[in-house]
């Protein structure tokens, strides 16, 4: 930090704390419910908000901003802002965000940082630099130094799942070493942020310091419990190809290495959800639930589905398995109905039944599609009710989606083709990139969709991008993500085992021409 920079600094904080110390804030014994962070974004530009969001429960850091939440905005000529926001638990998530949404999405300053009531945070923000003062401040230090890790973790993921996607009918997975292997790195990760924890461990309290230690823990098992998940699925596919006995022998005492490490290493991990520590860690219902998913694989676990092996759960732990579980996997089911009305019965808190609620009445099988405003390659705008009549497929995706990219090329487009002179049919894109031009050469180059066809129209959502109210309304969290509407502008299906393939694509769009 050069000179200058600290120089700001320490008179801003001098100020902050001053402030804060007259009404003796720092000497008393904390006893309301609050929490407080004040600061100064010092990059902050003429009609950006300050934007904070604090969750009282979260059970994932990927659906974050679709979980019940509170949010608050400030806005402040010279970037300055303070929040106060009272919570009814002793630990929460909070979130920082500056930006304007008229250019995009709001920048991240931090994300899910827990925060204790009591805190009382003042924020110094410059570039890619960020100073914590005042009461709690140890813990947001800690957090800021450790928020590389989880993108190293995803990167490692991505990977993974690019690599197993684009793998061909050639083997994979060699052996289960092969999975020995591509664990080590996650675990030299995490090694390096146990290691700055326990810097930490002298100036936050016990409790908290048993949350942040699990949920670094968690974040590894986590990740050995995702790259076991797409393993075995691998090798459940590779022994279907086995060409001769020796090779099916081969691949079945690979599988059981397999077996013998997941109930060995992580069948039994994670499971008192009693531990109150062990339960407010980030990413730890989503490692029960890719637990779950492992002992539901056929041939491999114990028969029972996701659901039912979270039926042995109770109370929150039950609640946030269940809501996590379902948000994920609406779209990966034929039954979407089915899905929502037998997690809603599974789940006792209310706010979490309604926003399922939501979230089933806006994707229901029958149920009005929303009508949307986006404007065109061409530079036209369109709304969906511009297409009533007529059977709608409707795709979305953004440049550099590696999926997006495979399902136009080996499904999309053929059915696209298929149906090249019915006029009762249309293919609508929708694109999420920030930059039109950006969308427009991407259209251009032909991996994603195409050009010049009389049965496609390929939109934009502008620089709100993640923020439009169609990606809002569908909640969608993945790509590419079909939906298919019927002639009276209802939801037909928006069910991935539907819609991904082009026989079933095609077999569904001919049922609902009828």
């Amino acid at each position: 930090m050069n000179g200058r920079y600290a120089g700001s600094l320490m008179l801003f904080f001098l100020s902050m704390l001053l402030c804060f110390d007259a009404g003796g804030a720092f000497n008393e014994k904390y006893t309301s419910q609050k929490i407080i962070i004040s600061g100064k974004i010092k990059d902050y530009k003429v009609g950006d908000s300050i934007r904070l969001r604090l969750w009282e429960n979260l059970c994932s850091e990927k659906f974050a901003k679709y979980l019940p939440h509170m949010e608050r905005a400030a806005l402040s000529a010279d970037g300055t802002f303070h929040f106060e926001l009272n919570s009814n638990v002793e630990y929460s998530y909070v979130s920082l965000y500056c930006g304007s949404t008229k250019r995009g999405n709001p920048e991240p300053i931090f994300e899910n940082f827990v925060m204790e009531n009591g805190d009382s945070i003042v924020m110094y923000a410059s570039g890619s630099e960020i100073e914590f003062g005042g009461r709690g401040a140890a813990k947001m230090q800690y957090q800021y130094g450790s928020k590389d890790v989880i993108k190293h973790l995803e990167k490692i993921s991505n990977e993974e799942v690019k690599k197993e996607a684009e793998q061909s009918e050639e083997q994979y997975v060699q052996d289960f070493s092969t999975y020995l292997a591509a664990i080590e790195q996650p675990r030299r990760i995490m090694k390096g942020e146990w290691e700055l924890l326990n810097t930490y461990k002298d100036k936050i309290t016990p409790e908290l310091f048993k949350i942040f230690w699990n949920i670094s823990k968690v974040k590894n098992d986590y990740y050995e419990a995702f790259l076991l998940k797409l393993y075995v699925n691998r090798f459940l596919y590779d022994l279907t190809k086995a060409k001769d006995d020796l090779a099916k022998k081969t691949m079945e005492g690979e599988i059981a290495k397999f077996k013998r490490y997941f109930k060995d290493s992580i069948e039994n991990k994670l499971l008192d959800t009693s531990t109150y520590a062990l339960f407010n860690a980030l990413e730890y219902v989503s490692t029960l639930n890719e637990r779950f998913k492992i002992l539901a694989i056929e041939k491999f676990g114990n028969g029972k589905s996701v659901l039912d092996n979270i039926a042995g759960y109770n109370g929150i732990a039950k609640d946030e398995l269940v809501l996590n579980y379902t948000i994920e996997n609406f779209i990966k089911t034929s039954d979407v109905d089915g899905l929502f009305s037998k997690a809603t019965s599974m789940i006792s808190n209310k706010k979490y039944i309604d926003f399922l609620n939501e979230l089933h009445d806006n994707n229901k099988i029958g149920g009005e599609a929303f009508n949307f405003k986006l404007k065109g390659y061409n530079g036209n705008d369109y709304t969906m009710n511009d297409f009533r009549g007529k059977v709608v497929m409707m795709d979305f995706w953004y440049t550099g989606c590696g999926a997006c990219s495979k399902y136009y090329g080996q499904e999309l487009s053929f059915v696209e083709d298929f149906f090249r002179k019915d006029t009762n049919v249309i293919f609508i894109t929708v694109n999420i990139d920030k930059d039109f031009k950006v969308f427009q050469k991407s259209v251009r180059s032909g991996i994603y969709t195409s050009i010049g066809k009389d049965n496609l129209i390929n939109l934009n959502t502008g620089p709100l991008s993640t923020n439009h109210p169609i990606i809002k309304h569908y909640s969608i969290r993945s790509y590419p993500r079909p939906i298919l509407i019927d002639k009276n502008g209802r939801i037909a299906s928006v069910s991935n085992s539907e819609l991904r393939n082009k026989d079933s694509l095609i077999s569904i769009i001919k049922r609902n021409l009828l």
